[in-house]
């Protein structure tokens, strides 16, 4: 029965066009039933009774997701079938792969870090994707005009870019480690065995003979994994600021064969934290099931850098490059680096699982913002900072931003979010005075950075986004100024 029922859902998902009708009939659905009961109750009823059908299908309502949202807000997002097509997306999705791991489809010796349907999706989705931004383009209103997909290729949204910047991150961190006398250390963090579906059993020579099922397992998913670890780790990183510990690296979420997440982390600290640290860790990592076997030797696993053999960055490398561009020597397990890249990208996508956070830094989006700047500002530690990020230093961008040992809240740089300009500013336009969402949300949007509470511009231009076809079909305005050409 839970076979008939998986090949059910499969080919429901395989057919996405299945998924637009019903996205399509739930909108549909919702208008109605709002169009009838608002007449009788009052508009939270309403959403009440919208978020109680939602939940039957198993998606999370939009009042969870963002407890303040405007009940007007929730209702246009209930109303709108595109809305109701990511959820079904989702969804069905995380359902199909949860009985794919239930009936033993993903493990090492069949398939590894997610089934094959999963992985088979992920690969069309980015083929869907990339044709969609291959045919759009980017107009502001100089008139300059690029491919979306250009755009997207010099972003860090391409993994190779993302991978370069990762790695200055972390070699900046290891820098400045290094110059104010802290220690580092690999720390790898896995989950207790009711998240594991699979117990692995390895010969003599380390060697994966066999996977067999895990009794303890009741059917956690993912999801829940990720969950737990998070929640551990806010307690350790509370347990540390009450002492008044200052940490910072870098963490990266990998999958076990059978799907499970664990976590490899580099934290850089002081040589006398290393007590407290451990003890934090180690305290509500192993508060649940401490006593369970292999619990103490494998769950939390500390490793100190020997500099003789390598720095951090040379340890982590390896994780950095085989989790965004696939170019490492062979794996341990023998699979292919490339095919394993992809596998991993949609077992991460599947079950929204953040591969890499770093920790205790200032803010990236200052850093990128600063990149943008093209002047000096005339003013010292926003020119400093600027020069930093320029030049790809991270680590002394760290130290003019206090850290460690300073609040984000207290760096002297910020991003300069807004959601409606100051009045009379110059760079307000009538799209920035008032920018909403489809449901009718007004929007936080980056500017630029603040410091002192003065704003420096890094985006002047407002963009729009048209088919390709229809932009060059329809001469758009350009660079050239028009006035200047002879008669």
């Amino acid at each position: 029965m839970a076979i008939k029922n998986l090949r059910s859902e499969f080919s429901v998902a395989h057919q996405d066009s299945s998924i637009r009708v019903k996205a399509k009939n739930c909108a549909t659905l919702c208008q109605d039933m709002m169009a009838i009961k608002l007449q009788s109750s009052d508009i939270d009823t309403v959403v009440g009774m919208l978020d109680a059908y939602a939940g039957q299908l198993g998606i999370e309502p939009p009042l969870k997701s963002k407890k303040n949202r405007p009940p007007v807000s929730v209702i246009q997002r209930f109303t709108d079938h595109l809305w109701w097509r990511r959820q079904l997306r989702k969804s069905i999705g995380r359902r199909i792969e949860a009985k794919a791991i239930k009936l033993g489809m993903v493990h090492a010796k069949h398939e590894k870090y997610c089934s094959n349907f999963t992985y088979d999706w992920r690969q069309s989705m980015n083929d869907e994707n990339r044709a969609m931004l291959e045919s759009q383009v980017a107009i502001n209103d100089s008139g300059d005009e690029f491919v979306l997909a250009d755009l997207v290729d010099k972003s860090v949204a391409n993994p190779n870019v993302r991978a370069a910047e990762t790695i200055v991150r972390a070699k900046g961190f290891q820098q400045l480690a290094d110059d104010i006398g802290y220690t580092s250390e690999a720390i790898t963090i896995t989950c207790p065995s009711r998240f594991h579906a699979k117990r692995s059993h390895y010969n003599a020579h380390g060697k994966l003979v066999r996977v067999s099922d895990n009794t303890e397992w009741k059917g956690d998913t993912p999801v829940d994994a990720r969950e737990y670890l998070s929640t551990c780790w806010s307690r350790v990183r509370a347990y540390l600021a009450r002492f008044g510990v200052d940490v910072f690296g870098l963490r990266v979420a990998e999958p076990h064969h059978e799907s499970c997440p664990h976590w490899h982390v580099l934290l850089f600290f002081k040589p006398c934290d290393r007590f407290l640290v451990h003890a934090a860790i180690r305290k509500y990592f192993l508060q649940e099931a401490p006593f369970e076997q292999g619990a103490q030797m494998y769950r939390v696993k500390f490793e100190r850098i020997d500099k003789n053999k390598g720095d951090a960055l040379g340890y982590f490398l390896k994780y950095i490059l085989k989790n965004l561009t696939g170019r490492v020597g062979a794996r341990k397990d023998g699979a292919d680096p490339k095919k394993a890249l992809s596998r991993v990208g949609a077992w991460s996508s599947r079950w929204g699982v953040r591969q890499f956070q770093f920790i205790g830094g200032p803010s990236v989006t200052v850093w990128r913002e600063l990149r943008r700047l093209k002047e000096d500002t005339g003013v010292k530690i926003v020119d400093d900072c600027r020069a930093a990020a320029d030049s790809g230093d991270w680590c002394e961008f760290c130290k003019l931003m206090g850290v460690p040992g300073t609040p984000r809240k207290d760096q002297p740089l910020k991003p300069a979010v807004v959601i409606k300009p100051p009045k009379g500013a110059q760079w307000a336009s009538a799209l920035t005075q008032n920018r909403r969402n489809k449901y009718s949300e007004l929007v936080e949007f980056v500017v630029g950075i603040e410091h002192d509470n003065v704003i420096y511009l890094t985006r002047i231009h407002e963009w729009r986004i048209e088919p390709k076809a229809a932009s060059e079909a329809v001469p758009s305005r350009t660079c050239v100024n028009n006035c200047t050409e002879p008669p």
